[in-house]
């Protein structure tokens, strides 16, 4: 599945091909589900079983080894092509938002600790049109009521980050990450301060 919970296709296997030999090398639980699209017979081979098969016969453990390349080529093309897909949504998605909305949406990207008072500071809008502005993007945004801030919603923020320096620039992005430290060291909010530079893995400046 998909972080949205969506069901995603990763291959499709045919007559005499293998499936579940990473849960067997890795000793780890299986990260996908198999479903049958045909009547099939399949042959269980167990743990004892396998172990003893690579050992006794080394033209199985090259077979596997090549098995193994050739899916990770697979997945990383099927990923990749993925992402792309998913960029091109987003970016078709953002183009239809009003410019303000869109500003406000490229803030919240590009600041991974946004309280409501300091979007309201950095977009100059108000309390209402910030909830407003929260209802419109609710499948980009989330708001944290018990905390009152805002965030990216963890499956769009790498693509949504992404986006801001193609289309703002780096030195504005920084501008925008520079004025929310300013504003939580003048508020005195060093939680926060912490956890924007540990968002961004600046953690000498965060254990100071």
């Amino acid at each position: 599945q998909s972080q949205e919970g969506k069901r995603q296709l990763l291959a499709s296997l045919q007559e005499g091909d293998a499936l579940g030999e990473m849960a067997l090398l890795t000793n780890e639980p299986r990260s996908a589900t198999a479903i049958v699209a045909v009547d099939s017979v399949l042959y269980y081979i167990d743990r004892e079983t396998f172990d003893r098969l690579v050992v006794e016969q080394p033209q199985i453990s090259s077979y596997f080894i090549r098995l193994l390349s050739q899916r990770l080529v697979s997945t990383n093309g099927r990923l990749q092509a993925s992402k792309e897909s998913k960029e091109q949504w987003v970016l078709h998605e953002v183009e239809q938002l009003p410019e303000s909305i869109r500003d406000f949406l490229f803030v919240c990207a590009s600041v991974p600790c946004l309280s409501t008072d300091l979007l309201m500071h950095m977009c100059g809008m108000t309390l209402e049109e910030t909830d407003q502005a929260c209802a419109a993007l609710e499948r980009f945004v989330q708001k944290d009521l018990e905390w009152n801030r805002i965030q990216v919603r963890a499956e769009m923020a790498r693509v949504l980050q992404d986006l801001v320096p193609e289309r703002y620039g780096k030195a504005q992005q920084q501008l925008w990450v520079d004025e929310a430290l300013a504003y939580y060291q003048d508020e005195r909010d060093w939680a926060a301060m912490v956890e924007m530079y540990a968002a961004r893995t600046e953690w000498e400046q965060a254990l100071d």
